[in-house]
């Protein structure tokens, strides 16, 4: 998240008309190939960011760019910000009547845990994982945690992901057993820590999920980076990221 941009408060009321949607560039092969049809760089390729307005049916409503300071006009980040909100309440009316009002609302779980903590660390968020002793169980408590996630009190402030095994996270200490946990990833993307849990999903309450939610927020404490120095870091310490598929944007190393 753009701390000085996109988290403009008139950007996000304006915001809660539109599906927000966070795609994966480099660590999904189909996501990647539909960002490269809204966007391409001048080596006509895929960028790491990319934006753009879309319509219901998917395609684009404005020009694509790497930001939304590419695609909107101003001198000033102000400017530029009161151009967005302008554009998104005129497209918000403009389809008001062409889709549905359905309030329920799917969980925006990540297609996996890996990557869920990499974009979590990335977007410097908790994340919320749900972990069911069955399928049966974790889509239970998914929906419980949906009905969460999309309040006033928590929208847009956690990434989610689920797991079939608990397994799968065996890279963060004292997470063995089924339930709802939220994690604060390391500086990297590649481990983290449990910041609160609730065992045994399938006997938790709406009250328990939300009670846990609530002590992981308090307890995260994001970090800003710096993207230099977090290289070097990163190069100094052997941290390694293998993308799905192949890094084409110029101003990064290829393949990492």
């Amino acid at each position: 998240m753009d701390k000085s941009y996109l988290s403009d408060k008139t950007i996000v009321a304006a915001s809660r008309e539109f599906v927000c949607i966070r795609l994966l560039t480099y660590e999904s092969k189909s996501e990647g190939k539909f960002l490269e049809s809204i966007f391409q760089g001048r080596n006509g390729t895929l960028e790491n960011t990319v934006f753009a307005l879309l319509a219901p049916d998917g395609t684009k409503i404005t020009r694509g760019g790497r930001s939304p300071d590419r695609v909107f006009r101003g001198r000033t980040q102000e400017e530029r910000a009161t151009a967005m909100v302008n554009a998104m309440k005129k497209f918000a009316d403009e389809y008001e009547s062409k889709v549905s009002k359905s309030t329920s609302r799917t969980l925006p779980t990540f297609v996996d845990f890996r990557r869920a903590l990499n974009a979590a660390s990335c977007d410097l968020q908790p994340l919320v994982v749900i972990a069911g002793k069955d399928a049966a169980a974790t889509a239970k408590a998914v929906t419980m945690v949906s009905e969460i996630a999309w309040s006033d009190e928590f929208v847009g402030d956690f990434a989610y992901a689920t797991v079939d095994d608990i397994k799968e996270l065996a890279k963060i200490p004292n997470a063995t057993t089924p339930g709802i946990y939220v994690i604060q990833a390391n500086e990297y993307g590649t481990a983290g820590r449990v910041l609160a849990h609730r065992p045994a999903v399938d006997t938790i309450t709406a009250k328990d999920a939300l009670v846990v939610l609530r002590e992981g927020a308090n307890r995260f404490k994001a970090k800003s980076k710096d993207s230099r120095q977090h290289i070097r870091d990163g190069r100094r310490k052997r941290e390694h990221w293998e993308p799905e598929i192949p890094v084409t944007d110029g101003n990064g190393r290829p393949g990492r």
